[in-house]
């Protein structure tokens, strides 16, 4: 026997709306982490103080190669979560794809901006002039919708820096791509690609509001994007305190050892010179 009532059943949504919130909640899971690796990645651009850590260290290949893993994770990861097409994608671009169909469109009206169930209680009056509030906010939101969806399309989707990214990710996610130039293997690299840092954070910039927006109108959900450059900050301000602390220590170690060395050869070489030269 079925002991789901009724109208439990009515508001549930159906299949392409419920895919497409599950989507959308997904974006805003795994967006804040990628607005984390740029924040480290810039910090660790921008500090001087761990370039000086690095120096005279043999640790500055590590630097590199970690700096050019999460540089590419980022790619990968914007490539991924904004303009992957293939349908079982969870990407901005099929979020938009999905908000086109007026088959979505409808589902929204009924399952997100529909009427909340009126109580015994409430004044009739009153639970018109709020469905008609409610149906007010519903148009006005599909009227904007198809202009939003364009500007989306143009500063994220269809970009110039679009193409580059997704250029730098399939090359960097063809591992197994190798060419053969003569007697010598070459992995395939990102040489000759233009792509700057400063580039790709007015992209990461879009992007975002991006994801905002579809939070909004899918879930009719605010999330504190606004609040995450200060969280992230503070977390690459203390990451990158505690590599110039341990650097600064090893430096420091070294030239301990280095010091201490550097006395017992003195000392070996004042006790045999005395072996040799004994004093009269």
């Amino acid at each position: 026997m079925d002991s789901e009532p009724q109208e439990l059943k009515a508001n549930r949504p159906t299949s392409e709306l419920a895919r497409l919130q599950i989507l959308v909640r997904h974006l805003l899971d795994v967006w804040p982490r990628v607005l984390q690796r740029r924040e480290f990645l810039r910090k660790m651009a921008q500090s001087e103080a761990l370039r000086e850590a690095f120096v005279q260290t043999y640790a500055g290949h590590v630097f590199n190669a970690m700096h050019g893993a999460l540089s590419g994770d980022l790619v990968r990861s914007i490539g991924a979560y904004i303009l992957d097409r293939n349908s079982r994608s969870v990407s901005v671009a099929r979020a938009i794809t999905a908000l086109r169909k007026p088959s979505v469109i409808a589902q929204l009206q009924v399952h997100v901006y529909g009427m909340v169930p009126r109580t015994q209680s409430e004044n009739p009056a009153t639970a018109a002039a709020i469905e008609r509030l409610q149906n007010a906010e519903f148009t006005s939101i599909i009227v904007g919708l198809p202009a939003e969806l364009r500007e989306i399309q143009r500063t994220v989707i269809d970009a110039p820096m679009a193409k580059i990214v997704e250029e730098v990710r399939n090359k960097l996610i063809a591992h197994a791509a190798i060419e053969f130039d003569g007697k010598n293997w070459k992995v395939w690299t990102i040489g000759g690609t233009q792509l700057t840092y400063s580039q790709l954070d007015c992209y990461i910039d879009e992007c975002t509001k991006a994801v905002d927006k579809l939070s909004h109108r899918v879930l009719r959900h605010a999330h504190s994007f606004g609040d995450q450059p200060e969280i992230d900050q503070r977390y690459a301000d203390e990451y990158i305190e505690a590599l110039v602390n341990g650097l600064t220590q090893q430096k420091q170690e070294r030239e301990r050892k280095r010091q201490e060395n550097l006395r017992q050869t003195q000392e070996l070489i004042a006790s045999t010179s005395t072996e040799i030269f004994p004093k009269t």
